[in-house]
């Protein structure tokens, strides 16, 4: 018999409280937005424009006045309910363990318990402003969300190009936001002193963090993660964006997230070849470490030209790249250079985790569909915004095998150490390691099992990876991927709330829920 496991519950969302402290002021971020969504309507018979309201302000009757004001607030309103709602909860929160409870009684499964709550409450309330502002079902709100904040970019909003400018800004907000979270998740969970991740990282004797103390490290990250932004959304601008667009694909770029404003993602945008360019460009820095980040700032170039993911990426997306282009023109020799354009930019994607497109990957050959899987099982840095497993799980799962042949083959007094960089990773951590990509890949599997009552092999495999890899491609028809049953946008959020969160910590969670009662050993 199982009961209700109260007292690490308790904990978990005492921990938990100090994350909804900050959410309120997610939702006052769009507000501005939504005085333009307001005034870009045809309220006044389309004479009224943001650009020129001013100037017809005096001429406007009370009745449009005041319907203006109504449409104003109710528009607010999408946004203030949430904001009031979250603020409701982090005060539950604060109140439900008592009082000399601290954070001191945290241990590693509640920070784990922590974080799956957290990124599922968040994702639930964040689905309000589609479903109050009638942009979405409340079902396809919540699958909304969940991409979002878990930097996927699967989109179900049919025409984006007709959505309201304050939804997309927001639904970019939460890619942006989700893209910090999960680096301060791995801080916090995958990267503690004595992981492979963490000495990996910190090669430097004394050095374990960015910064000594975990608030110092947050606020570097916050620093560089503003200054990409801010350097990407100028130079998207300068290349031809403008300044909406390039703020919304500057903050979904960064996150690896895939958000666009156009129905036709990127390639909306390819008669500019700059602004593919700058878009590959980002998806890198984005899928790169913010401990590889910090000592670029440094000044120190070779930390990332020496880095052995860098080099795993480089090569894997080459690779990839070539054999892609091939499968392409060989299906269809009119392409030319174009099979290699549109293999490299969705072999970048595809890696990084951002989600980009520039064709209807369903008109792809599924040899060139499924040469896209690995490289989104494998994803990016540890300690980036990107998904999958991550390139050093990776490549310690080549360096085990490595080990494995070296032990069959070599004399028995051999001694033979796996090691990563300049660290020797230990019984324990490969354990971790194996387990955390066994456990990914069998729940990527099940999940491309269960979408396959509605899509082909392909399809399903394809859809789970992207899923579970937070990544956003998509290889179905567009009429096809719309018309998604319930089941199936239940299936893929539910992968892409697993696969951001790395599989691990949900697992905690789902385990740690119940205490298996004891019962009384009877003895005659």
């Amino acid at each position: 018999m199982f009961s209700l496991n109260t007292e690490d519950i308790k904990i978990s969302l005492k921990e938990l409280s100090g994350l909804f402290r900050f959410i309120p002021l997610i939702f006052l971020a769009p507000l501005p937005f939504a005085i333009d969504t307001v005034l870009s309507k045809d309220l006044f018979k389309g004479r009224v424009r943001l650009e020129d309201v001013l100037p017809l302000l005096g001429g406007i009757s009370v009745q449009d006045f005041t319907t203006m004001i109504i449409d104003l607030v109710i528009r607010f309103l999408v946004f203030l309910v949430p904001a009031v709602l979250s603020y409701i909860i982090y005060s539950i929160l604060r109140e439900i363990a008592p009082k000399q409870q601290r954070s001191s009684q945290a241990k590693t499964k509640h920070i784990m318990m922590s974080v799956s709550m957290g990124w599922l409450i968040i994702a639930l309330i964040s689905a309000l402003p589609y479903v109050l502002s009638s942009t979405l079902s409340p079902v396809d709100a919540v699958f909304e969300s969940v991409s979002g904040w878990s930097t996927t970019g699967m989109t179900l909003i049919k025409d984006l190009e007709s959505a309201p400018r304050d939804i997309l800004f927001y639904r970019s907000l939460t890619q942006w936001l989700g893209g910090l979270g999960i680096i301060f998740t791995a801080l916090s969970v995958f990267m503690r002193k004595g992981t492979v991740a963490m000495d990996y990282y910190t090669p430097e004797k004394g050095e374990k963090r960015i910064k000594p103390s975990i608030r110092g490290t947050v606020t570097e990250i916050w620093k560089i993660y503003g200054v990409y932004t801010v350097i990407c959304f100028i130079l998207l601008y300068l290349a031809g964006m403008g300044l909406y667009d390039a703020l919304n694909h500057s903050m979904s770029v960064l996150a690896t997230g895939g958000f666009s404003t156009h129905n036709d993602n990127i390639g909306f945008f390819q008669d500019r070849p700059a602004i593919l360019i700058i878009s590959v460009l980002f998806m890198f820095v984005g899928s790169i470490s913010f401990f590889v980040h910090f000592r670029l700032f440094e000044g120190k170039i070779g930390f990332l030209i020496q880095n052995l993911e860098f080099r795993y990426m480089l090569t894997l997306i080459a690779l990839a790249s070539i054999a892609i282009s091939v499968v392409l023109y060989l299906h269809d020799p009119s392409l030319g250079v174009n099979a290699v354009i549109q293999a490299v930019i969705h072999a970048v994607s595809a890696m990084t985790t951002t989600g980009f497109s520039i064709v209807d990957l369903s008109k792809w050959p599924e040899a060139a569909q499924i040469l896209l899987i690995p490289l989104m099982y494998i994803g990016g840095f540890y300690g980036s915004t990107a998904g999958g497993i991550k390139i050093l799980r990776f490549i310690l799962l080549i360096e085990i095998i490595l080990y494995s042949i070296k032990k069959l083959t070599l004399p028995k007094t051999a001694i033979i150490r796996i090691k990563i960089g300049n660290s020797h990773v230990e019984g324990e951590e490969i354990f971790n390691v194996f387990g955390s990509a066994a456990a990914y890949l069998l729940i990527m599997f099940i999940g491309a099992l269960l979408l396959m009552s509605e899509y082909t092999a392909t399809q399903s495999f394809f859809l789970s990876a992207s899923a579970i890899g937070n990544v956003g491609l998509i290889n179905v028809s567009p009429d096809h991927w719309f018309a998604m049953s319930i089941t199936s946008k239940v299936i893929l959020s539910f992968l892409m709330w697993a696969g951001r969160l790395e599989i691990l910590p949900v697992l905690v969670f789902l385990n740690s829920l119940y205490l298996k009662k004891r019962t009384p050993n009877f003895q005659a």
